[in-house]
């Protein structure tokens, strides 16, 4: 018959407890070190998934608009938009000299190989928190599969973007301070390093700080979880802030950048103002609680629809019950991880941006630990302690996540978004002015001509950040025709390069088709001059 010790550590001998309650201590079952085999099997895996599917450039899908400009700003060593990606940045360009494929494929490896590391700490971290319980690798490679092939996780894995990187640093920190590690102090300075050099890729992981205060770990031994207090004192509290400036010194990448005026450059880092204003993203401050309540309260109906899809709700149970396992017996853990997952969703339900579902990945990244805990305790229940080889057949889950979610996910031949930028400075006259608009459009552009090398001919301006002065000034800057005295009207920037460049424009809004003959020339308008043929 399976025994439970449902306490923590700092309960034993507490009054009502039973003489014969048996509590497992560190001292009386040593850790097993974690297997490596499974964690590299599963992480190869999703590599070979990740790549069969990877995008061969740019791309519109998933909400990847933001994957040109990133790749411009990896190729070039540019500031990419706030807060500016040092940490990325500095990592996506040395994946851009690897000798194959397109720039946007080369940069996209990063996140393939960032999403596969993510997997296999997982299923390392699942062992290492619960070293004796019987099951606990088939639970680790379960909740490892499943998390690689979750349609949200993977399709951030196949594109330029900053988000696997993210849960990479997540899964990192995670093993660095859930698990016991006796004799093993720098773990915690490690992590606090990993933290300051993970905000330089995301600010959210702000949200997991206080995984650097933990002192304890649950284990699984024995049919039961067995929360184990670590004591660290404070001179070790004191020992992690030199370590996380160490992190968070990878911003003055920032300035050093800026001021080389790259072709891709957001903001000015090289002044005082101009830096605080890039990474604090207070061009995006508005959209943080964006989001009206009754607003939030349809968004949040619609992510809790995707969760009662056939293919997700068996994992869901899963870790519900591994998160009331916790939660019962290992209270400590279930507290912090449930409160890092409510920041977590907190913000992404309120950040009024279509894409705040991806601010969701790394509550995925905790989700796959309730999961494994879930699984351990079905083990418990069914088998009385002993684990069975029924308990694969569990990992039948992510295979039918891979065979449902690969035709919505892949993006292997998808160029839609690399072939419109060729299409529209194809059409454009050369010299021309192109005044674009919009993420999808405008950072294409920027990859086709900065990344491609195409039409360096072409002036192109994106119409809403010409309101800025100093985006009107770097653009001067590298073509000194342009007249910043124009203001920041882009209107008014078109009257001034009458009769000096052909001018077109990607999408004309109303005011345009008022104030200038347009007519269509491929994918793009001319402004047609009165007398001009």
């Amino acid at each position: 018959m399976v025994v439970a010790a449902p306490l923590d550590v700092d309960q034993v001998g507490a009054p009502g407890m039973t003489q014969g309650t048996p509590v497992i201590h560190r001292a009386a079952a040593p850790a097993a070190r974690p297997a490596l085999a499974p964690s590299l099997l599963v992480g190869l895996t999703s590599l070979v998934v990740y790549l069969l599917t990877l995008a061969p450039s740019i791309t519109w899908q998933h909400h990847g608009a933001d994957s040109a400009e990133l790749a411009v700003a990896a190729a070039v060593l540019g500031v990419p938009h706030p807060p500016g990606y040092p940490t990325w940045t500095l990592l996506a360009w040395l994946f851009t000299h690897l000798p194959l494929a397109e720039l946007a494929q080369r940069v996209a490896l990063l996140s393939a190989f960032s999403a596969a590391a993510t997997v296999a700490i997982v299923v390392w971290l699942v062992q290492a928190l619960w070293p004796h319980q019987p099951g606990q690798r088939a639970a680790a490679v379960l909740a490892g599969l499943t998390l690689a092939f979750q349609m949200t996780f993977w399709s951030q894995a196949i594109l330029v973007e900053v988000y696997a990187l993210h849960t990479l640093f997540v899964a990192l920190i995670c093993a660095l301070t859930l698990p016991q590690a006796p004799g093993h102090p720098g773990r915690r300075r490690v992590a606090a390093f990993l933290f300051g050099l993970g905000l330089g890729n995301h600010l959210s992981l702000i949200f997991f700080a206080p995984l650097l205060l933990w002192d304890g770990s649950p284990r699984f031994d024995g049919g039961a979880i067995v929360s184990a207090a670590q004591s660290r004192g404070f001179r070790d509290l004191t020992l992690l802030p030199l370590p996380l400036l160490a992190g968070l010194a990878v911003y003055l990448y920032l300035p050093l950048a800026a001021g080389r005026h790259p072709v891709l450059l957001w903001g000015d880092a090289t002044t005082p103002g101009g830096f605080w204003w890039l990474v604090s993203g207070q061009l995006y401050r508005g959209a943080l609680f964006g989001l009206t309540v009754p607003e939030m309260l349809m968004r949040a109906q619609s992510w809790l629809s995707l969760l009662a899809q056939p293919l997700t709700w068996p994992g869901l149970i899963l870790a519900a019950l591994g998160l009331w396992r916790l939660a019962t017996q290992a209270r400590r853990l279930a507290l912090l991880t449930v409160g890092v997952a409510l920041m977590v969703a907190i913000v992404a339900l309120g950040y009024a941006t279509a894409d705040a579902f991806v601010y969701l990945l790394p509550l995925q990244v905790l989700a796959a630990l309730w999961q494994a805990a879930g699984v351990l305790t079905l083990v418990a229940w069914l088998t009385r302690g002993r684990a069975g080889g029924w308990i694969w057949l569990l990992c039948l889950l992510p295979v039918a996540l891979l065979w449902h979610n690969w035709a919505n996910v892949d993006l292997s031949r998808d160029t839609e978004a690399r072939q419109y930028a060729l299409a529209a400075l194809a059409a454009a006259a050369p010299d021309a002015l192109l005044i674009a608009d919009g993420d999808e459009h405008a950072f294409a552009l920027w990859y086709a001509q900065d990344g491609l090398g195409e039409r360096p001919d072409v002036a192109i301006v994106e119409r809403t950040l010409w309101n800025f002065d100093w985006y009107r000034r770097h653009l001067v800057q590298r073509w000194p025709d342009l007249s910043a005295a124009a203001g920041p009207d882009v209107n008014d920037l078109i009257e001034s390069q009458r009769g000096r460049r052909p001018i077109f424009i990607t999408d004309p809004d109303e005011d345009m088709a008022l104030r200038f003959e347009l007519r269509p020339v491929g994918t793009l308008f001319e402004v047609a001059w009165p007398g001009s043929p």
